[in-house]
């Protein structure tokens, strides 16, 4: 079962969805006003080799879902990876009431390739990034 909701891990936060790993899924995170919301492109392929020959489909589907963050998460630190082949979307606690830092212990999620567009607007507290996440080896 999904449960929208994200999960204390002590020195940060973690979400995990129902997205699947593709190379191919585009998908957008978007903050704003203390909530969180995940767009995606999910595209699916399949292959399949029979007796008289090959089939191979694809489909594309599109994932939105929004959720609220915890107070103290840091808007700032989502970060996402891909975990058991599961999209999963990492925000860190805020630490004192100025600005965030690092935990020493912390494990954050690493993501072999995320690019990142941030664009910030000081009027209503919006963060805009743009990740992809994708990843060089293949998932067996």
């Amino acid at each position: 079962q999904q449960q929208s909701q994200f999960v204390d891990k002590g020195d940060h936060y973690v979400f995990a969805t129902t997205i699947h790993e593709s190379k191919e899924n585009k998908i957008d995170i978007n903050t704003q006003n203390g909530v969180m919301s995940i767009t995606a492109k999910i595209i699916e392929k399949h292959e399949t080799k029979t007796a008289n020959g090959y089939s191979s489909s694809s489909s594309m589907r599109m994932y939105q879902e929004s959720m609220p963050l915890p107070k103290d998460a840091d808007e700032a630190t989502i970060h996402m990876a891909y975990e058991d082949g599961k999209l999963v979307v990492s925000v860190q606690k805020k630490q004192g009431t100025s600005s965030a830092k690092v935990v020493p212990n912390s494990k954050p999620i690493e993501s072999p390739k995320v690019k990142k567009e941030e664009k910030k607007s000081s009027e209503n507290n919006t963060t805009l990034k743009r990740m992809k996440v994708g990843d060089e080896s293949s998932v067996s």
